[in-house]
């Protein structure tokens, strides 16, 4: 199962490679039939699917190199290669998302977004966070699920 990322707009959102960013790392698409629920979440006009490198929001997590090392074995290198080298791209994923939410921010007073697992997008969120672009961004990261966020440029602290 993946993650879901969406955010909510009440006016058009430009795409990802407007602001230069590569849509093999990032790419947001307008979600012209999103799931149900997710309109009424996010009490938005416009909703858009948010997709890693990965073609879903799984990719926005990552563990620190630190803990990857301690999780896999020197035995076996390749592994240990190839996770790390999936970390870095994780990263440039999630700086990107940050990029493009600043680049956004500065012509909209917000936009939400809402995290869920694929197919659970009616699911009410266990939370809501109010954020700016730099919470995106760490040594390790992960997106809490069943979140709601209210993403401004400005941190106004969470409920």
């Amino acid at each position: 199962m993946c993650i879901s990322v969406y955010l909510g707009s009440e006016n058009p959102l430009p795409a990802a490679d407007s602001f230069g960013i590569d849509e093999s790392q990032l790419r947001i698409v307008e979600a012209t039939s999103s799931p149900d629920g997710v309109h009424t979440i996010l009490e938005s006009k416009r909703i858009y699917y948010v997709c890693s490198h990965e073609g879903c929001g799984c990719s926005f997590n990552y563990l620190s190199v630190d803990s990857i090392r301690e999780s896999i074995s020197t035995e076996d290198s390749d592994l240990l290669e190839y996770e790390i080298t999936e970390r870095a791209r994780n990263c440039e994923s999630l700086l990107a998302l940050q990029k493009y939410l600043c680049q956004v921010l500065s012509s909209h007073d917000r936009v939400s977004m809402l995290v869920t697992w694929a197919g659970q997008e009616s699911r009410p969120p266990m939370r809501l966070e109010h954020i700016s672009p730099a919470y995106f961004d760490g040594d390790s990261f992960s997106l809490p699920l069943y979140t709601r966020f209210e993403i401004t440029p400005e941190e106004a602290g969470s409920v």
